[in-house]
């Protein structure tokens, strides 16, 4: 992605870093076309996202202040956070994050 949006240009170790990552993936995640679920998409979604972000990020800093990038992360994350609230029709707190006084 940062050759194409920031105009970078890859090295081997790139392509080695991404190639290590990708067969990471293919480890834990152990794909099969029969088995391809949900969250296995959310944890591609995820990880698309996130690089975009870094990228978006990178960007950013040439000509923003550190401010202006973190309050536009902030939104970012208060509008996706929505998003997600709505899709799950709520929020659960995990049980060992209630205290019991």
């Amino acid at each position: 992605m940062a050759n194409l949006f920031l105009g970078e240009a890859p090295t081997p170790d790139h392509f080695l870093a991404v190639g290590l990552g990708f067969i990471g993936i293919l480890i834990v995640a152990r794909p099969d076309i029969d088995n391809i679920n949900s969250a296995i998409l959310a944890a591609m979604g995820c990880a698309i996202c996130f690089a975009g972000s870094l990228i978006a990020t990178k960007k950013l800093t040439s000509d923003q202040s550190i401010s202006c990038i973190l309050s536009w992360l902030k939104v970012m994350q208060l509008f996706n956070g929505g998003i997600t609230v709505f899709l799950t029709r709520g929020i659960t707190i995990p049980k060992m994050l209630i205290s019991y006084g």
